[in-house]
């Protein structure tokens, strides 16, 4: 039973307020409008894979395993590789917030998101604006794209239809 006057959060000498700003969850729980409770909340499982896969783009960048290469390879690895892992791993660190900004939930939307910024990065290397690299190179926004492809393929052709609680943010 939902009380008709409740405590204000707002003043301690008020002893009543508007019940609207209240909304039963379940029988006899009162949450205040707005507030991020637990549903809103990613999964620990989606936040071990999505932290998984900053931590092995990172390992990859650090251990600078481009080094295994020799001629031609080793100028591709070098020139783009990056270009490509980092928007992979940027649209998935935007899944974190898929649950709590439902705008997020959309594959498009963080993909759109992840391209401009990256793809804007790019551009302003050509006013000498140096933000994730010194040179502009329009093969560089192709990886981008090729990136953020391959990781919208990944979440909602892979992981959402695969892993009951990645599905629970559920892409539309």
């Amino acid at each position: 039973m939902v009380p008709e006057k409740t405590p204000s959060p707002d003043s301690s000498t008020s002893k009543s307020t508007d019940s609207s700003h209240f909304t039963e969850e379940e029988p006899g729980t009162l949450t205040k409008r707005g507030h991020n409770d637990d549903r809103h909340a990613p999964s620990i499982p989606k936040i071990v894979i999505i932290v998984l896969i900053q931590l092995i783009v990172g390992a990859i960048h650090a251990f600078r395993l481009g080094q295994v290469f020799n001629g031609q390879l080793y100028l591709l690895y070098y020139s783009y590789f990056s270009d490509l892992v980092l928007p992979f791993s940027w649209y998935f660190l935007l899944s974190i917030s898929d649950a709590s900004i439902p705008v997020l939930r959309r594959w498009y939307v963080k993909a759109g998101i992840v391209f401009f910024l990256a793809t804007l990065s790019e551009i302003l290397q050509i006013f000498g604006i140096e933000i994730l690299g010194v040179t502009f190179d329009p093969i560089d926004i192709l990886m981008y794209g090729a990136g953020v492809s391959i990781a919208a393929f990944i979440d909602v052709k892979i992981l959402a239809p695969n892993l009951g609680f990645w599905a629970a943010t559920k892409n539309e």
